[in-house]
């Protein structure tokens, strides 16, 4: 993609995570659509509501597609903010979405959960990503950000690409404090440690 052009993303998820950050790269000037479930009637009608220490706003997804839609659109990044859970097949949920240009962004909690999607998806670009930030999903389409809120990001296994430093700079230029590193397995185990202290 031309660093230029105005980038596509795709945000998997509806929750406190995906309502958020979604917003702010929208504030950024990009293209944000959703794939949701429970949330999807609501948001495809009234938008997403953010209450935030960044200060409060609402915005209308590009797009809304639900788990049984078929795509109509390329996007350059797909964020995964979906929770970790044995239940939830990422795989299957994304499939229909990615294409040969789509990073793959996995903005979750975790240890080791790179591994299946780089292996399912060999021939697209992995960055995962992390999040210190205190907030909720109070209902549907309606998020409280409380506190915190830096992000980093960096290309699986390891290393930072050109798509990483855009990602970043798009956090970035809506006022989200977010930088790439070229280690995101040892910032992951400091997430953890980070994680067994908060709560």
């Amino acid at each position: 993609m031309n660093q230029a052009a105005t980038p596509s993303i795709l945000i998997v998820g509806s929750g406190a995570i995906g309502g958020l950050y979604g917003g702010k790269l929208h504030q950024a000037g990009a293209h944000v659509s959703f794939l949701c479930r429970s949330d999807y009637k609501v948001i495809k009608e009234k938008g997403i509501s953010i209450k935030s220490i960044w200060g409060d706003f609402s915005y209308f997804p590009s797009k809304v597609y639900n788990f049984s839609d078929t795509p109509s659109d390329d996007f350059d990044f797909i964020i995964v903010a979906l929770k970790v859970l044995p239940e939830i097949n990422i795989h299957n949920i994304i499939k229909e979405f990615v294409t040969k240009k789509s990073a793959i962004v996995l903005l979750q909690n975790g240890i080791g959960i790179e591994s299946e999607i780089s292996n399912s998806f060999a021939y697209n670009e992995i960055i995962s990503g992390i999040a210190f930030v205190c907030a909720t999903r109070l209902s549907p389409g309606i998020i409280h950000h409380m506190d915190y809120g830096r992000l980093k990001f960096g290309l699986f296994p390891s290393g930072i690409s050109k798509k990483t430093n855009l990602l970043c700079s798009l956090f970035n230029k809506s006022g989200v404090p977010c930088e790439a590193t070229d280690n995101i397995q040892k910032d992951r185990w400091q997430k953890l440690i980070w994680n067994a202290s908060f709560n």
